[in-house]
């Protein structure tokens, strides 16, 4: 992502800044370059959202809520699970209780 932002970055220079002496073909060239690797951003992006909301179930509650249950945390991200079992890493807090916790009055 960073490699093809910054491709799109330089080629839209480029292409903004036609006067600085570049010729005709290397305008061409550009707005191809810029035109492919613009689509492949926002196709990632697109993906990335994507997971993060309803393509892995509970990342979205995740994010919103700060919190994940052990199951899902040994399944998506084992090498950390296992870390904050053995101690290894110490467990963060968040401030407040997470939604699904929270009675209702």
């Amino acid at each position: 992502m960073v490699a093809l932002s910054i491709v799109v970055s330089v080629t839209g220079l480029i292409l903004n800044f036609p006067n600085f002496e570049q010729v005709r073909s290397v305008m061409i060239q550009a707005n191809i370059i810029h035109a492919i690797a613009a689509i492949l951003v926002i196709a990632a992006a697109l993906g990335h959202i994507y997971m993060g909301t309803i393509g892995v179930e509970g990342a979205y509650g995740s994010m919103r809520n700060g919190y994940v249950d052990e199951a899902w945390a040994k399944e998506h991200h084992q090498l950390w699970y296992e870390d904050v079992k053995s101690g290894k890493v110490k467990a963060g807090k968040a401030t407040g209780t997470p939604q699904s916790a929270q009675v209702q009055h």
